[in-house]
């Protein structure tokens, strides 16, 4: 009996490896535990027939069959996922999938950013603080003080008369966010020129400045949040973040709920999907499930349709 399966690919030849399986049975909707069960069970069903060389295409047809005794709603997110990969690898889809995941400080953004990006096998994450901090360097402190504060102290520098402090709050997160989406929107503009996946999180993914990407079904756009005072607060308190001082959040957390209220409305505005993000896991399932793939098979059915 082979030790080692060879599969085959339209360009190189690789081992079989259950770790890449899973991460793809994972992305398509399984829980990790069944994902490594099945993928196992795939390589030893292989190994006992003696196969030692499989194409992808031949994997591919095996693992699907697998899926369909499994779940069938799971086998056909597989399908459209390597539908998706292997139109991407072949040049077919050359628009990139750019993932925008917006939300205030604690309610996850970094986390689940580098987490789907790994499931997604997307190799580039930006932050909009460095988008922020590159901003900084090229417009002085005289010229914007806003962006040269934290959002949640940039109304320092509002000055406008007869207006409340949420609505101080609001404006001066509202005129520094405009002026970090225009550097947002040249990442994007660029990855769709270099053809580029990428995932950018940040707090100034404001629906109002990402509208004119609403339409296009390669760019997605969610926020994150924490319903829950006392667990988003809790959060904060255990944020370990160098240079920072969790302290500082608790001072000014009123203030972050307040931008917090002012991006859900924004998001409810332009139909932006809201996600309490509490567990992990399951935000994670929920963007790649009913936001990402839905739009992956709508791109796949459209080249598809084209090219008959």
């Amino acid at each position: 009996m082979p030790e080692e399966i060879v599969v085959i690919g339209r360009k190189r030849k690789s081992l079989f490896s259950r770790w890449i399986l899973m991460q793809s049975l994972s992305i398509a909707g399984l829980d990790k535990d069944t994902a490594f069960k099945i993928a196992n069970d795939i390589r030893n069903d292989l190994l006992s027939s003696k196969i030692d060389k499989i194409t992808t295409a031949e994997l591919r047809e095996v693992v699907e069959n697998k899926l369909r005794l499994v779940d069938e709603k799971v086998a056909h997110r597989y399908k459209i996922l390597q539908d998706y990969k292997n139109m991407k690898d072949r040049g077919i889809i050359k628009d990139p999938l750019i993932i925008l995941i917006g939300g205030v400080t604690g309610t996850g953004k970094t986390v689940v950013a580098a987490e789907l990006a790994y499931r997604m096998d997307i190799k580039h994450i930006i932050g909009t603080d460095s988008i922020r901090e590159i901003l900084r360097i090229i417009l002085s402190k005289d010229l914007l003080p806003t962006l040269h504060e934290s959002t949640y102290e940039a109304w320092k520098h509002i000055t406008m008369p007869f207006i409340s402090e949420d609505e101080r709050i609001r404006q001066g997160y509202l005129e520094q966010a405009k002026v970090v989406s225009a550097g947002i929107r040249a990442i994007i503009n660029r990855s769709i020129k270099e053809s580029l996946d990428v995932v950018v999180e940040g707090i100034h993914n404001l629906p109002e400045f990402l509208k004119c990407y609403k339409d296009n079904p390669n760019i997605i756009t969610l926020v994150l949040t924490i319903k829950d005072e006392n667990i988003h607060r809790s959060r904060l308190k255990t944020r370990i973040k160098s240079k920072r001082d969790p302290e500082k959040y608790m001072q000014e957390f009123k203030k972050i709920r307040t931008i917090n209220d002012f991006i859900i409305e924004q998001a409810t505005i332009y139909d932006i999907p809201v996600i309490d993000n509490e567990n992990l896991e399951k935000t994670l399932n929920y963007i790649i499930n009913r936001l990402v793939t839905p739009r992956i098979e709508e791109i796949v059915k459209k080249v598809t349709s084209s090219t008959r």
